[in-house]
């Protein structure tokens, strides 16, 4: 088809929708209603699991990982805070907290240290295992673990106040376990073990409130003080004296992990904790991931409540002070409303979910849509205030290929993201590219139809001068004085203009050499913020807050409960804990170890385990007889193939985690031998992968979007040096916004890399606009200067209007509660108002001075010349 058929189609087109603008309009509306039904139906998805497709090895590995231990992330850590914890008076408050908390329906599980399994060995030289709580009130210890079998007792309940016992691992067989039954002198111990007092039926509650601590053993706590280390088995996760600090791991029930349970989960248990008693504890606060993450997605969920309709305000406030009436203000209300309504009804009837990147995706919209609004709006004729009926299909008709490839650039943009391997970014670009292009589909459609409601006929057509004139008493005039002192300046002194945007350039690329590369997993939230301040307090108390795991998984058709990979589970959990960065590091071998240390009492110096596999499986089926509370459910699964060490890091900077995270996975390389799989997981290690293959990205996803953006401009303007000006003129302002980076100390990481793509998407648009008419000038006989200075006079309004839009809707994100959107909202407006210099000044005066080669006829889609003003 030929550009004159082409645009003789559209005028049919636009003709048309002014014809049937009811028809239109109704259609819109029957949409609209469709549409938000869909909208009920959104939701929020923060699984980190999601993040990744489903073939990633990383994700397989994970899901096996939850699947067989459960989800890692979703403890809810109660921070106790007195003076001094390890006291009876703060151990009775505590326990009742843990009582009352351990009937919540949102809890399955209940975790204090007084339910901890404790090794040791009693004056009748009778080894034992049981509760925390036994040792220090031998006074309410009930009857043995095997008399309550016999006796069809219920089975041991883990948890304080638990009122459903956990799922049980049946005690495996000698040959089960892999070996003969041991006949030797450890086996014979076991009698006395079983028979005695050794494990309790049920974990019984500390004395009441107002009951006398009489029978409190202040020597057994004393000895528990003294003895308490950091890397002592499972003790350490619950209580750290130098910091005051006791804690209780709350597990999320499964209907309540996902997202909407732990959010409504997390705000259930912070009033709970505001009602019950504590007396003895001075302080009570809810830390850990759930509690993170619902935190973290309350803030996103409040930001769009009061961002958005905060972009909106600030953006008609802007529109009303610079477009020449109201109703076209309510115009770019309504299509921007149509395009947000259409966009979020068909997330919600296609599935797609909100995620934590993707919720800045309405306020780009608002932006996006206002845009292709205004750049109609402006250009309209009109008679009197209103738009004129007979003239307005030929102005869109004319803007229909300009705004085409505005709305092709920026989905090209936001496309730069793709070659992130990560599912969660390729959601957000999937999100905001149907967004785009639903606004350019709303603006060409359903604005044209409101458009010509308003119109009229007869009456005056207003003038179209040359210049930019200034007329009276107007409340507006500002912006027209503004351009008509600068835009002279430009084809005044084209050269001068030229050298001062170029060192603009240069300072940048120099600033921009001190961009470094920073992330850390809680960076989104604000460091002095009260969420963060808990975060850091946690990560302190209870030495590391972000979980990995090392999975040790045995050959097949053989079990983890062996020698050999035992001892590999002991390297490497003694490699972990010499790794500056970790914190505490929890391993089954602890356990085993301390039963065989009590065992060989007074023999020296015995090994770490028993050297024969015989004694192995006799000690593994003494702990197992003995009820125990946390190794079989925590660290092994099932079928023992597989055993668990768990770890938990401090928030480390991205690089360093990620050196951290490759420096274990060598040492496993190493470590392993044929029969042993050994393999790094864990919530933690997700992230960070996320980060990496984000970061590690960006150069490539940037050189994607600046490549695809010189085929368009290739495609469209077909010749060389108009695409080399409008690329120097579209890379500057990224140039100037590393630079702006550089100087500010701002780094990049996943927030901070998305804005490149998204910013030469949108700074594209206005030199779309400007080398549109440029050509169109050119193609009529106008010289290089004179066509530049036409162009730029009939399209500098515009580019002033939709940038000052866009401004105005990043502007709102600098008082987000997030961070990430603080520097989206600061980099993006950064990057408008750059790119807006260079689209009035660099690039007119490049093409001024060294455009197509001067007497030759340039292309240009024939017919009617675009208004020279713009307004």
């Amino acid at each position: 088809m030929s550009e004159a058929s082409g645009s003789s189609g559209l005028r049919r087109w636009f003709r048309w929708i002014a014809d049937h603008h009811r028809l239109v309009l109704a259609i819109g509306l029957a949409l609209a209603v469709f549409s938000g039904v869909g909208v009920r139906s959104l939701e929020v998805d923060f699984a980190i699991e999601s993040f990744f497709p489903h073939d990633d090895r990383h994700r397989r590995v994970f899901v096996d990982y939850t699947r067989q231990f459960g989800k890692d992330d979703d403890a809810i850590l109660v921070l106790c805070e007195g003076r001094v914890v390890l006291a009876p008076t703060f151990l009775l408050a505590y326990d009742r907290l843990a009582s009352a908390l351990a009937r919540r329906p949102e809890l399955r599980r209940v975790d204090s240290l007084l339910d901890v399994p404790v090794v040791d060995q009693t004056d009748e030289m009778e080894v034992r295992i049981r509760p925390l709580r036994e040792r220090l009130f031998p006074a309410s210890t009930p009857r043995p673990a095997s008399v309550a079998a016999v006796e069809g007792a219920e089975p041991p309940v883990q948890g304080a106040g638990s009122e459903d016992p956990p799922p049980t691992v049946p005690l495996p067989s000698p040959t089960d376990i892999g070996e003969p039954e041991s006949t030797g002198t450890i086996a014979n111990v076991f009698p006395l073990a079983a028979s005695g007092t050794a494990q309790p039926a049920a974990c019984p509650s500390l004395p009441p409130s107002d009951a006398t601590t009489s029978g409190f053993s202040t020597s057994a706590l004393a000895s528990l003080a003294a003895s308490l280390r950091r890397d002592g088995p499972f003790l350490g996760n619950y209580v750290n004296p130098e910091a005051g600090v006791a804690v209780l791991v709350l597990r999320l029930a499964p209907e309540w992990s996902d997202h909407h349970g732990r959010t409504t989960a997390v705000a259930r248990l912070r009033q709970a904790l505001a009602t019950i008693p504590h007396p003895g504890i001075d302080r009570l606060s809810l830390a850990g991931m759930p509690v993170a993450r619902a935190d973290g997605m309350a803030l996103i969920q409040q930001d769009q409540a009061t961002l958005l309709p905060l972009s909106l305000l600030v953006t008609l406030i802007v529109l009303y002070l610079i477009l020449p009436d109201w109703t076209d203000v309510l115009l770019v209300v309504l299509t921007t409303g149509f395009t947000l309504v259409y966009t979020f009804g068909l997330m919600g009837w296609l599935g797609w979910k909100f995620s934590i990147l993707s919720s800045v995706a309405p306020v780009i919209l608002v932006t996006t849509g206002t845009t292709y609004s205004v750049h109609p709006l402006v250009r309209l004729p009109r008679r009197g205030r209103l738009p004129d009926r007979e003239r307005f299909p030929e102005t869109f008709a004319d803007l229909f290929p300009a705004l085409a490839q505005c709305c092709l650039t920026t989905i090209v943009g936001f496309a730069s993201l793709l070659p992130i391997q990560i599912t969660l970014v390729h959601e957000f670009v999937a999100i905001v590219g149907t967004g785009v292009a639903i606004a350019f589909i709303v603006a060409m459609t359903l604005l044209p139809a409101m458009v010509a409601g308003l119109a009229v006929d007869g009456g005056p057509a207003a003038a179209s001068p040359a210049q930019l004139p200034v007329p009276r008493r107007s409340r507006r005039d500002i912006l027209r004085r503004l351009l008509n002192d600068f835009l002279p300046q430009v084809w005044r002194r084209p050269r001068l203009v030229l050298a001062l945007l170029g060192l603009l350039m240069l300072a940048g690329l120099l600033a921009g050499t001190h961009v470094r590369v920073k992330a850390y997993v809680f960076d989104d939230f604000w460091e002095d913020s009260a969420l963060m301040q808990q975060i850091r307090r946690a990560e302190q108390a209870c030495l590391g807050i972000l979980p990995v795991a090392v999975l040790v998984e045995a050959a097949p058709r053989e079990t983890v409960v062996r020698h050999r990979y035992l001892s590999q589970a002991a390297s490497i959990t003694a490699f972990l804990r010499t790794l500056p960065g970790i914190g505490k590091v929890d391993s089954p071998t602890d356990f085993i170890g301390e039963v065989w240390r009590l065992f060989q009492e007074g023999e020296g110096s015995p090994p770490p385990f028993p050297p024969d596999e015989s004694s192995l499986s006799a000690i593994f089926r003494f702990m197992l007889s003995a009820g125990n509370l946390a190794a079989d459910q925590d660290f092994l699964t099932r079928d023992l193939s597989t055993l668990q060490i768990k770890a938990r890091l401090f928030d480390l900077e991205s690089a360093s985690a990620a050196a951290l995270l490759d420096r274990i996975r060598g040492a496993l390389a190493a470590t392993a031998d044929a029969s042993t799989t050994l393999q790094l997981t864990g919530t933690t290690v997700m992230i960070q992968e996320t980060y990496r293959q984000t970061i590690s990205s960006f150069m490539q996803s940037l050189g994607f979007v600046i490549g695809c953006t010189v085929i368009v401009f290739a495609w469209f303007y077909r010749d060389r040096t108009l695409v080399g000006w409008a690329t120097a003129g579209n890379l500057g302002p990224l140039l100037c916004t590393f630079g702006f980076m550089g100087w500010w100390g701002i780094p990049i990481k996943i927030s901070t890399i998305t804005i490149f793509g998204i910013a030469l998407g949108l700074a594209v648009d206005d030199t779309i606009h400007f080398l549109t008419v440029f050509r169109q000038w050119r193609a009529r006989g106008r010289t290089d200067a004179e066509a530049a200075r036409r162009a730029i006079v009939g399209t500098a309004r515009g580019m002033v209007v939709s940038s000052a839009a866009l401004f105005a809707g990043f502007l709102v994100l600098l008082w987000s509660e997030f961070e990430a959107q603080y520097l989206i909202g600061l980099l993006l407006c950064f990057n408008i108002a750059i790119a807006l210099l260079f689209d009035l000044a660099f690039i007119p005066a490049a093409v001024s001075l060294w455009g197509p080669a001067s007497g030759q006829s340039v292309s240009a889609p024939k017919g009617r010349m675009p208004q020279t003003t713009n307004g």
